[in-house]
This record gives C-alpha cells, sequence and structure tokens, in this order.
C-alpha cells in the first residue's frame, strides 16, 4: 500500500487526451500554448491511496476541496464572453478565487513506511560486522512553496526526514524568472544524519550548493 498526502498530480485512465473518467484539474493554458504534454494536469490537494495485488491493484483518492480545471482567463488567450457577446481577452479577465495555506503559499506533506518482510531471515543473513536496517523504516516529506513578484520569484525548501533512521535531507532553493525565456535558479542540497550507515547518513560530507542559468525556447 501507498499513501500520499498533499499537492500531487492525479490520473488514471488510457484515453489519449480524452479525459472519459479522469476528473482531476487540467491546465489548458499551459496546453493552449505549447508548453510540455506533462504540464497539462494541474496539481491538486487531496490523498491518494494506492493498493496493490496479486489479482488487481486498486486506487483510492480524496479531495476535501474542489480544485479547479486552469481555464482559459483572457490573459494569454483570448476567449468568448458570453456577458459581452464577444471575444474578449486582456480586457475582461475572469479572476478565480482559491484556497491555499496563505496567499501564494502552498504546504505539501507526505508520510511513507518500508515494511520488510522475513526479517529474522534478513538478520540471520547479514554479514557479521554489518549493521542492520530496521523492520520499519519511516519517512515524512515537506514541500513548502512561497511565491513573489507576481510569480516571478519562487522561494522553496523541500524536506526529507527520517526518525527511525534519524536522518534527513532537505533541498532549499530560490528560482527567479527574468523573462519567458530565462530563468535563474540558485540552491543546495544538505544532508544530515546520525550514522554513516543510513540512506541520507551516508551523504553527509558531500552537502552543496548549486545554480543554474536556464533558457527554454
Amino acid at each position: 500500500m501507498d499513501v500520499k498526502v498533499g499537492r500531487q498530480i492525479l490520473t488514471w485512465g488510457t484515453g489519449d487526451l480524452l479525459f472519459v473518467n479522469d476528473l482531476f484539474p487540467k491546465d489548458w493554458r499551459a496546453f493552449f500554448i505549447g508548453r510540455d504534454l506533462e504540464y497539462l494536469k494541474a496539481p491538486a490537494d487531496a490523498m491518494k491511496v494506492s493498493l496493490f495485488g496479486d489479482i488487481a491493484n486498486l486506487d483510492l483518492v480524496y479531495m476535501p476541496r474542489f480544485n479547479p480545471s486552469r481555464f482559459i482567463s483572457g490573459r494569454r488567450i483570448s476567449y468568448f464572453n458570453t456577458t459581452l457577446g464577444r471575444r474578449a481577452g486582456q480586457d475582461a479577465i475572469i479572476e478565480t478565487d482559491l484556497p491555499e495555506i496563505a496567499p501564494e503559499l502552498t504546504l505539501g506533506v507526505q508520510y511513507y513506511v518500508e515494511l520488510m518482510q522475513d526479517y529474522g531471515a534478513y538478520k540471520r543473513t547479514l554479514p557479521g560486522g554489518s549493521n542492520a536496517a530496521d523492520r520499519d523504516r519511516h519517512v515524512v516529506t515537506v514541500r513548502l512553496t512561497k511565491q513573489l513578484l507576481n510569480q516571478n520569484l519562487t522561494l522553496g525548501m523541500f524536506t526529507y526526514y527520517s526518525p527511525t533512521d534519524a536522518d534527513a535531507y532537505m533541498r532549499p532553493n530560490i528560482r527567479y524568472k527574468i523573462d519567458d525565456h530565462w530563468t535563474v535558479e540558485v540552491g543546495g542540497n544538505v544532508f544530515v544524519g546520525k550514522d554513516d550507515h543510513t540512506f541520507f547518513g551516508q551523504f553527509e560530507r558531500n552537502s552543496n550548493i548549486y545554480a543554474s542559468l536556464r533558457c527554454a525556447f
């Protein structure tokens, strides 16, 4: 069983751009101006539970609040305005109110558990002197995102924390969109761990900062 809670991309079905039974939000603005196909699906605040069996798999999704599709608003693509009785664009922009934690601030949280079967056999066959992994490995993730300057500046922090391994990984970043083509980003990868043999603890001396300049055309 997998459980994912927070802002995520949700999809199911086999239709090719025909969404018969996929009711999750779409970003038609991104789709109609030629962005990559992966941006057609808009994120939703939801909880998804996936159950895996020998005969069939089952996905269950719960969204506490309705997440609308990102329809054409007139900012970049014109549309037919029934009130005006004509095509409209930036002279009649459609404004929508969406909930989040605060204006331009989003928070996503996930909880993940790994359960090792036949743990006794694993420990019996472990080479001498090796550090045994825990039977249950728990991981919590937190993503915090704040947008400023008309969403051109994005401040982000993503954190993994494992209470069983007593280690963590933090990825802070700042991204600024200079124009429609150029984006600059700086950030870091920070590893913390009590023991050298845990997943994130082994990388503690590999903490680093990075910078990138990206051109899209």
